[in-house]
């Protein structure tokens, strides 16, 4: 019964902190390396040795993401755009797991859109 507590109290402080249940992945955005966090409240840009939020999307404002190879040389990219019907920008990213990370954009934007329905 007191661990059950113990577990239930740490969930509950946990579970408020911002990027609580996040995956983290390693990126450059526009030539800075930087640390992209999903988890259920959007996509959060981190600086890499701070690990200062230094932007976040909520997954309503994601329009898409799109994988880019740039030449021969293989290069991935990930280009996630942003933003609403008057409005739109790009943030492209250079990184390895970009099937990753758009396999979750779309995971957490479904959830986001069943909320809302």
């Amino acid at each position: 019964m007191i661990i059950f507590c113990c577990v239930h109290f740490l969930t509950e402080i946990l579970s408020k902190w911002p990027l609580f249940g996040s995956s983290f992945f390693a990126v450059k955005r526009s030539g800075d390396q930087q640390i992209l966090a999903l988890n259920r409240t959007g996509v959060h840009f981190l600086h890499i040795v701070t690990h200062k939020t230094l932007s976040t999307v909520p997954f309503s404002e994601v329009i898409s993401t799109r994988k880019v190879r740039a030449g021969e040389g293989a290069t991935l990219y990930l280009e996630l755009k942003c933003g609403n019907l008057f409005q739109q920008r790009v943030a492209r990213l250079q990184t390895d797991q970009a099937h990753e990370i758009a396999r979750l954009v779309r995971q957490y934007i479904t959830m986001h859109r069943r909320e809302f329905l």
